[in-house]
């Protein structure tokens, strides 16, 4: 009889730690998932020039400056203007007239029920309440860094968004179930590179890459941090053509092979290998 009670006390105890172990084991679960969510926040960079800080009295930028509004405190809606968001926080104290611009790293949140309203550093924020926080999107400023020196300036144009190219960018990935939106050397948003970006499409021979590059008269525009590159087809040729593009706003281009077949092309997860040599990619946009 009082081994039966030793049993069930036994018994009991083993359940009680399977219990715990369970209920630990969930947390965990819970902090690693939770670790992810943050490790897994995205950041992207802003460059704001030096003309949106400091526009003169007869530019129309001003009145802009005028209209400008920032809404919450140490996190704000991803609306808000992000010259007030930085000054907000205090980041432009040493701002001068002789900078050359902001470079402005933002971190994406997930958005708060409610932004509070402040009073800092002569800028007052605006309060706002959301019913529905997993429907919108929040930041935070990870840091703002002065640039003095015309020579650390991203590598950006000033001329117009041509958002028809996008328009187009984005139809050439609508078979993809996810994509990034980054910024090419141009400064025109385009979507990150994937391999997916690049594959054949379907069972039609004329939705294969290549194809659309022989046939269709498409090409390529190829980008790596800092050098932009095209791949196109010659018909006169009949080779495939591997140039650089010397600016980001011209047409001259430098040839660097000029009778490449196809199976000399090999597409990676983050690379493109041409005749052996490899080139990490940024972005990758059809053009016709």
């Amino acid at each position: 009889m009082l081994s039966n009670e030793n049993d069930e006390v036994v018994t009991t105890t083993q359940q009680n730690r399977t219990k715990e172990d369970a209920i630990n084991h969930n947390e965990y679960e819970q902090q690693q998932s939770k670790k992810k969510r943050k490790l897994t926040k995205p950041v992207i960079i802003v460059f704001v020039p030096s003309k949106y800080l400091f526009p003169s009295e007869d530019d129309s930028l001003l009145l802009e400056k005028m209209d400008r509004k920032v809404y919450g405190t140490d996190i704000y809606t991803d609306d808000s203007d992000i010259i007030l968001v930085c000054q907000h926080l205090g980041l432009l104290k040493d701002l001068t007239e002789e900078c050359k611009g902001i470079l402005v790293t933002v971190k994406i949140e997930t958005s708060p029920k409610k932004f509070v309203a402040t009073f800092r550093n002569n800028v007052r924020s605006k309060s706002w309440n959301s019913s529905d926080s997993e429907g919108y999107n929040a930041i935070t400023v990870v840091k703002c860094r002065i640039l003095k020196d015309q020579t650390k300036l991203p590598a950006l144009s000033n001329h117009q968004l041509k958002q028809s190219n996008f328009n187009y960018d984005l139809e050439q990935h609508r078979f993809l179930s996810n994509v990034t939106i980054v910024f090419d050397l141009s400064g025109e948003p385009t979507v990150k590179y994937s391999i997916n970006s690049v594959a054949d499409k379907g069972f039609d021979n004329n939705e294969y890459t290549s194809a659309r590059l022989i046939d269709d008269g498409e090409h390529i525009l190829i980008e790596t941090d800092s050098t932009r590159y095209q791949l196109c087809f010659n018909k006169e040729t009949n080779h495939f053509e591997w140039l650089q593009l010397n600016s980001s706003d011209s047409n001259e281009k430098t040839p660097l092979v000029t009778d490449l077949s196809w199976n000399e092309i090999k597409w990676g997860p983050e690379s493109i290998i041409v005749r052996d040599k490899e080139y990490k990619v940024k972005s990758t946009t059809f053009r016709k």
